[in-house]
């Protein structure tokens, strides 16, 4: 009898086990299944920002790739943009002042020669994204902001001679009356106050570009 009591128990543990083991495995399994739901819900609130030409097909494993790497590149352009936007209100603003010092000045050249860099490699983004746009996802694509020149915005953004000007601390500032040695001093060799010139010549209309 004892025996059998024996046997009993380790049969017991057993189904115990089991038991438990199934119930681990459903648990993982609903775990699992909560997750997968939760990333479907995720992938579906999310708004793809440009249309499929044609929505009864869709992308390959290569479009989309480049479709992936076309919205990581606008983000990136737009970064790109803001940078050199930045930049460009600093020095426009350092250009603006009245009497810019020299180390204004150059700051103004150091920033000219940042916006050049920076542009360069903003027109390859945008060279990447109109290729990207062109050979990869057939979709209906927004437009991207391209970079200006210099000359560009001074043309067409920046309003012409809008600008205000050192005053002069030359001495024709603060000129005084000339005087009759002045002008005759002034005259061309032809008209120097020479009695035999004509400008002694009574017919003249008028004394005030010769000596009295």
């Amino acid at each position: 009898m004892a025996d059998a009591g024996d046997e009993a128990a380790p049969e017991a543990d057993d189904t115990e086990e089991t038991q438990q083991a199934t119930e681990d495995k459903e648990e993982d399994e609903a775990l699992q299944a909560l997750e997968e739901n939760e990333e479907e819900a995720l992938e579906e609130a999310v708004v793809d920002p440009f249309e499929l030409l044609d929505e009864d097909t869709e992308d390959n494993e290569e479009q989309e790739r480049m479709y992936r790497e076309y919205l990581d590149l606008t983000q990136q352009i737009d970064c790109q943009n803001a940078i050199i936007r930045d930049m460009k209100d600093r020095r426009n603003e350092l250009s603006d002042q009245q009497c810019p010092t020299r180390k204004d000045r150059a700051e103004i050249k150091r920033l000219r020669i940042c916006i050049d860099q920076e542009s360069i490699k903003l027109h390859t983004m945008t060279n990447r994204a109109v290729q990207l746009q062109n050979f990869g996802s057939q979709r209906l694509y927004g437009d991207i902001e391209l970079p200006t020149t210099e000359i560009e915005e001074t043309c067409f953004v920046t309003p012409p001679n809008n600008r205000t000007t050192c005053p002069s601390s030359s001495k024709s500032s603060s000129k005084r009356p000339q005087t009759a040695q002045d002008i005759c001093d002034s005259c061309d060799p032809c008209n120097t106050c020479d009695p035999s010139n004509s400008c002694n010549d009574s017919n003249t209309d008028s004394d005030d570009t010769c000596c009295p």
